[in-house]
């Protein structure tokens, strides 16, 4: 059964679908670099709490970030370093992103400076990212 998780100040959701599948869609733009920060910390926090669950380091998981909802994206370099090392982390397999060309030109530093390049991608429609991640 699916276990949503609701970041109150800004509305993200995260849901683990409970099979391997993460959903993380962004609630409304963030109005400042703590706020950009103060989301990312709980969303390292809250997958963590996913991974323990599981309680299996070798189990990889694929996750959906929409960020349709997203108007601007402000990271600065706090974020993208944090942001870096959540899309590093090695319980998760495959990254889709999705987005409009704004989202895609503003995250495109972080992109490039993941270490493993082929485990994320970026999306123009959902329906593509989930044929990716084998949804």
């Amino acid at each position: 059964m699916p276990e949503t998780h609701i970041y109150e100040p800004i509305g993200t959701t995260i849901t683990d679908f409970g099979d391997g599948r993460i959903e993380l869609v962004y609630g409304r733009t963030a109005q400042t670099p703590q706020e950009v920060l103060e989301q990312g910390l709980w969303l390292k926090e809250k997958l963590h709490a996913i991974f323990q669950k599981r309680n299996n380091e070798n189990f990889q998981y694929t996750l959906l970030a929409d960020l349709s909802k997203l108007h601007a994206i402000n990271l600065d370099e706090a974020a993208q370093k944090l942001y870096k090392e959540i899309i590093d982390l090695p319980t998760i397999g495959k990254i889709a992103i999705v987005g409009d060309g704004f989202s895609l030109t503003s995250i495109m530093p972080l992109l490039l400076s993941v270490a493993q390049k082929e485990k994320v991608k970026f999306f123009f429609k959902i329906i593509e990212a989930k044929d990716w991640l084998g949804w």
